[in-house]
């Protein structure tokens, strides 16, 4: 189906981080640095395993997995105390609007 509609039309959206409780109860109690550690390991291997198969299919991966993170630091809160994650695995409004503006950069939108 990709083939047919043509490799460079399609763009894969990659796998968001997830945790196995609610986000809100793990940025009462964890400091923000040490929140990285809670991500499940199925959604890190889920995300590794997507771009490695696309890749070598040579269709588009966009991979937002550590979009939160720069230069060794992954923020979960945001400069105007904006949590990433309303739940295990969705992003709150503020945080989704920020990854699509990378996504759109990404593809030249």
């Amino acid at each position: 189906m990709i083939n047919k509609i043509g490799k460079d039309k399609v763009f894969i959206i990659g796998q968001t981080k997830t945790f196995s409780i609610d986000f809100y109860k793990i940025a009462q109690k964890t400091p923000e640095s040490k929140i990285e550690n809670l991500v499940t390991k199925e959604s890190r291997a889920s995300n590794q395993w997507m771009s490695k198969q696309l890749a070598q299919s040579g269709i588009n991966y966009i991979d937002v997995f550590d979009l939160n993170c720069s230069q060794g630091r992954c923020d979960y809160i945001d400069k105007n105390n904006v949590p990433m994650m309303f739940d295990k695995n969705h992003l709150t409004k503020t945080w989704a609007d920020s990854y699509v503006k990378h996504i759109r950069a990404s593809v030249g939108l």
